[in-house]
């Protein structure tokens, strides 16, 4: 019946009777308690089980618990034995059943029933002798969900929650049931950025946990284009770009967003966009409810705005919320104001100067003595001593509060820390551009104030590339730099700095070709090179040479400048007397006197003698030379031309032999023998040429094997001769380069690689893999993707999604025809047709990861056409008008940004899209070839729109779309490839 009792109140503890703390004032010392004198009204003192004090608790049962529980707090507190620490956990000073194991003992608080005097060495673990987690035996679970040995306070429990600032973690810090409140626009959306760098996201925690911020980062910023786009996202469209407006035109410029108000800007005279007009922009933050800055945040820089206060103290004590000063540059604590009354003899603070009952005669014992003051913060208690007469002291040894400081304390004693100083921690900045440098705000060296402890940075000098370098605010500023070259006639010229780049060289003289003119025309420290000026040159032959120099003949050409002198008759007398460079050519016996010389030839029989010139410098007979004589039969080189009986049929020398025939291919040399009579007998043992066969061999000797024969296609000799294509299983094979092959029909595969049992797979579902049990696109896997099929639509008739998703189309006027990739395609004539998918959860699945593929057929031409869409994430995928090349070109889009221009598209072609995002990279296909890839981020969710833009009745495709798919994977490169491969046949 004990144990009965305390598992009763126990379990009225732990489950919900101690529903509510009181609030932290002076009072109760942050629902701390000694008595229930000490707790507000309705709230009453037990002892907290979670770290062994008193807390003021709202409890209708809270009687009975302070019965039972109030003596807890004190043993444990008083507790010195050996097992003080296990005893703390239920309250117990002592080993209740005296075995030396009282930390096992403290965690039910009362002796084993089952062995009163437990000497055991089990005493810790056999608290009751059931084997479940029912410490009375009594078919109800032990209050700590554990193996039913303790009843201590094990996580999981329910404990009371002990208030404290609210915080931005996901946790109710502040024990009002409500977690976060005071982060209004946590998990809202959000966006940073103006025009094409905008991007959205939500509002999350902050790293510190102190306020909220944007969990995306805006997109990267371009260079002004002329596209009706703010490219380089300062609000403003098409901006300096001359040329780039009609005159007179006006749009929108500046952002929105909270308190800031769009203005207008026109375009100017020479086609660029005038100032921003009549445009509110930010401010500085203040406290009034209002985004002043334009950031999508409300008083983001007044932390502290609604949290609690408190002013005064004793009986004036009030609480209140922190509310925005009247110049709304702060925040004040908006407490009521409690006036002070008389002191009376009531233990209380009456007149509110931090004591108690002072200078009332006769409302103490003498000698008495009493704590006074308060131990919040930095303060610490006094006392006081009661006087003769019965008139209590004043408060001696206390510290009382002071005025807060900025140093981690609670100086002010109203359990708050450095509390007045709101934007303490918050994140701050210093210096702009390349010198801006974040840091935290913290507490000055004065302790009166914050300061920012950012690095504080140094510019360097300005440099082009879109950076503030010097920290003036101004980016790329008055850079300029020389161009060019000064060398030779070129000049130097101006270069600007623009967008982190430089623009074209103005002013500049450049370099030309080098003509003949004495000049340094290509500006390369050489004049008139190439041409040779001033070299030494001759002209002329012979007796007709003249010596020169190389001059320029006009600016393309030089020329020797000699003078050639006059020919004469050739004369022997060795000189060129003609200047053809030749010496007493052509004239016969032309000598110099007394000059022997060899003469005749030493070839063969002949043998060679002398000549002597003479006086008339001609030469003498050829004295003592043997010449040549008629070739013949005599092994001989008769005439001296170096050959032996040449041109004499039949000659030879008497029983040499000889190989005759071909040996080429099959063929094989035979043997002549020569005669006594210097003729060859004839050819023995030769293996004649026969007629080519194919069999691999050369039959007819002419170096060519099988020539005739084309092995490469001929079906009766495919590959080697004798091997014959034709019927082998159920399909008729060809020879191609070679080899037997199938020629598979459409949506029949040869998956085995195997032609003999010929195109054994089918294709099904047009090659998309659903969940039947079916290989329907034939790559030797079944069922591969189904899983990650998150739409299918074939437009077969109907718009009916086809993975069992439910994602059906709405058809809104488009029409089905027969020309299709497979089966029936949707047509969409530009007439305000188009298809759209509601957003599912099965489309919600999309997050990290996903393919889509669209085959699509454009039947006319024109601008912005778009055959995919997916609102708010696109990509989409269009068709757009090339104005520089003149031809039309399938596109891919995202977020309205060109990501990749593929192929010209040409009039009733079909193409087949993919496109995949994987961990922030989207890759773009084209008939299984990737064209494209970069970074994107992919939002989820959206209306799935096929054959329009993002915002029917917006403009429509001239085009057939057939087979859409989305996965909720990033399909590899493979896969692709092969759903091209299916959907190609």
């Amino acid at each position: 019946m004990r144990q009965t009792a305390l598992m009763f109140l126990l379990s009225l503890y732990f489950v919900g009777c101690i529903a509510e703390l009181a609030p932290a004032d002076e009072k109760n010392g942050k629902n701390l308690c000694d008595e229930n004198a000490r707790c507000s009204d309705g709230y009453t003192c037990v002892c907290n089980m979670n770290n062994h004090s008193k807390i003021c608790v709202k409890n209708p049962n809270a009687e009975m618990i302070l019965a039972n529980k109030s003596t807890v707090c004190e043993e444990t507190m008083s507790d010195t034995g050996p097992d003080a620490e296990a005893d703390a956990e239920v309250g117990t000073s002592a080993d209740i059943d005296a075995d030396s194991n009282a930390e096992a003992d403290a965690e039910v608080g009362t002796p084993d029933e089952d062995s009163t005097t437990d000497t055991d060495a089990n005493a810790s673990t056999d608290v009751e002798p059931d084997e479940g987690n029912d410490v009375g035996n009594d078919a109800q679970p032990d209050v700590s969900p554990d193996n039913g040995t303790d009843l201590g306070s094990d996580v999981g429990e329910d404990v009371p929650c002990i208030p404290a600032t609210e915080i931005c973690d996901g946790v109710d810090n502040d024990c009002d049931s409500y977690t976060d409140e005071d982060f209004n626009n946590l998990n809202q959306s959000c966006s940073v950025g103006l025009g094409l760098c905008e991007n959205e996201g939500v509002y999350v925690c902050s790293t510190d946990r102190s306020t909220t911020v944007c969990n995306v980062a805006a997109f990267q910023a371009y260079p002004e284009e002329c596209d009706d786009m703010d490219n380089d996202c300062d609000g403003q469209t098409d901006e300096d770009l001359v040329g780039c407006c009609d005159v007179d035109a006006v749009q929108e410029c500046g952002s929105d967003v909270g308190e800031c108000v769009k203005g207008e800007m026109t375009c100017q005279e020479d086609g660029s966009w005038g100032d921003c007009e009549n445009a509110v922009g930010p401010t500085v933050d203040l406290c009034d409810s209002l985004d002043n800055d334009c950031d999508g945040a409300t008083d983001e820089d007044f932390l502290n705005r609604g949290m609690e206060c408190q002013i005064g103290q004793g009986n004036c004590l009030s609480n209140g919320n922190y509310a925005c000063t009247e110049d709304m540059f702060g925040t004040f604590c908006a407490a009521l104001i409690i006036q002070p009354s008389n002191e009376a003899c009531d233990q209380q603070d009456n007149d509110c100067d931090g004591a108690t009952d002072e200078d009332l005669v006769g409302c103490c014992e003498p000698n008495d003595q009493v704590e006074c003051g308060s131990a919040v913060g930095e303060c610490r208690k006094g006392h006081k001593t009661c006087s003769i007469d019965g008139v209590w002291s004043e408060c001696l040894e206390e510290v009382k509060p002071m005025a807060e400081l900025c140093d981690g304390k609670d100086n002010n004693c109203d359990g708050q820390t450095d509390e007045t100083f709101a934007n303490l921690n918050s994140e701050c900045q210093i210096g702009r551009g390349e010198c801006l440098s974040i840091g935290r705000m913290t507490c000055g060296v004065d302790q009166q104030s914050t300061s920012c402890n950012a690095d504080i940075l140094t510019g360097n000098d300005e440099i082009c590339d879109n950076k503030d370098n010097d920290c003036d605010g101004d980016v790329d500023e008055n850079l300029l730099r020389e161009c060019g070259s000064d060398v030779g006639e070129c000049e130097i010229g101006i270069q600007s700095c623009f967008a982190g780049g430089w623009l074209a060289c103005e002013g500049e003289i450049q370099s030309s070709d080098e003509i003949c003119d004495n000049l340094d025309n290509n500006c390369d420290g050489n004049t008139d090179e190439g041409f040779n000026i001033n070299d030494q040159c001759f002209e002329g032959l012979g007796e007709c040479q003249a010596e020169g120099v190389i001059v320029c003949v006009d600016e393309n050409m030089s020329a020797c400048n000699a003078v050639v002198g006059q020919q004469s008759e050739e004369t022997c007398d060795g000189l060129d007397n003609d200047c053809d460079g030749n010496t007493d050519e052509e004239l016969e016996n032309c000598c110099i006197p007394d000059t022997i010389s060899e003469c005749g030839i030493d070839t063969g029989e002949c043998v060679k003698g002398t000549s002597t010139c003479q006086a008339d410098r001609t030469w003498g007979w050829c004295l003592d030379a043997t010449g040549p004589s008629d070739e013949i039969c005599d092994g001989l080189d008769n005439n001296c031309d170096g050959e032996t009986d040449e041109g004499l049929t039949g000659c030879c020398s008497p029983s040499v032999s000889r190989n005759c025939g071909s040996d080429v291919g099959e063929c094989s040399h035979g043997t002549q023998i020569c005669w006594e009579s210097r003729e060859w007998g004839e050819c023995q043992n030769q293996t004649l040429p026969a007629n080519e066969i194919c069999d691999g061999l050369d039959n007819d000797c002419d170096g060519q094997t099988d020539n005739g024969f084309d092995l490469m296609a001929e079906a009766n000799n495919c590959g080697q001769c004798n091997y014959v294509c034709g019927s082998q299983g159920t399909v008729s094979t060809t020879c191609e380069a070679g080899e037997c092959v199938l020629t598979c029909s459409r949506f029949r595969v040869d998956l085995n690689t195997d032609p003999t049992d010929g195109c054994e797979c089918e294709v099904t579902n047009c090659g998309v893999e659903i969940c039947d049990q079916v290989d329907n696109d034939c790559d030797g896997a079944i069922d591969e993707d189904c899983d990650s099929l998150v739409m299918y639509l074939s437009f077969d008739g109907h718009m009916n999604d086809g993975s069992t998703n439910a994602n059906n189309a709405l058809n809104h006027g488009a029409t089905y025809t027969a020309d299709a990739v497979c089966g029936q395609a949707a047509s969409f004539d530009g007439v305000d047709d188009y298809a759209e998918v509601a957003d599912s959860v099965s489309m919600d699945s999309i997050v990290n990861e996903f393919t889509i593929c669209v085959s699509a057929n454009v039947t006319d031409y024109e601008r912005g056409d778009v055959v995919f869409s997916k609102f708010r994430l696109q990509p989409a995928l269009g068709i757009e008008w090339n104005d520089v090349t003149m031809e039309n070109n399938w596109t891919f889009f995202l977020n309205r940004v060109k990501l990749a221009q593929g192929r010209t598209v040409n009039v009733n072609q079909w193409i087949t899209f993919c496109g995949k995002f994987k961990q922030g990279v989207f890759t773009a296909y084209i008939d299984g070839e990737q064209i494209w890839q970069g970074n994107a981020q992919n939002p989820v969710g959206g209306i799935t729109y096929i054959g329009s833009n993002d915002m029917p009745p917006a403009k429509n495709s001239h085009t057939k779309i057939d087979e859409t798919t989305f996965y909720n994977v990033a399909l590899s490169d493979e896969e692709i490839q092969h759903y091209f491969e299916i959907m190609k046949r």
